[in-house]
């Protein structure tokens, strides 16, 4: 203002700075508030999520899939993966292979996964029948 006599161009010049900052801001602030509020993360595209567990071999069904962020590195998964498995080994092995799955695709690397078998007894709510597993 001293050199032009310009008195205009301060005000101008302080509402575009402010807009550059509340830009900045509002990003920070959805972040927060989603990391806050524990709600899927921005990053993740569940219905794709849900294709790639379902591809997995040996899944049939999921169900109770929550997934939620704990701070921007930090995204946590818990499910229920019913299995067309009968024995806990095979079992296993569907648990690993989902593991390494959601690790190397989306970065979840605390997951709580609770495996379903498609056995009759479990479709009638009792506990599956494992006196036979290793035979």
């Amino acid at each position: 203002m001293l050199f032009t006599g310009n008195y205009l161009a301060d005000p101008i010049i302080s509402i575009f700075v402010g807009l550059i900052i509340l830009r900045g801001a509002y990003s920070v602030i959805k972040e927060a508030s989603n990391i806050l509020l524990e709600g899927v993360p921005l990053k993740i595209d569940c219905n794709k999520l849900k294709q790639d567990i379902l591809a997995t071999p040996g899944v049939i069904n999921i169900h109770d899939l929550h997934v939620w962020t704990l701070s921007s590195e930090r995204i946590l998964l818990t499910m229920h993966v019913q299995t067309d498995n009968n024995t806990l080994h095979d079992g296993r092995e569907v648990l690993t292979d989902l593991k390494k799955m959601l690790e190397k695709k989306y970065g979840i690397n605390h997951t709580t996964i609770q495996l379903e078998c498609e056995c009759y007894e479990c479709s009638q709510g009792d506990e599956c029948n494992t006196s036979d597993v290793g035979k």
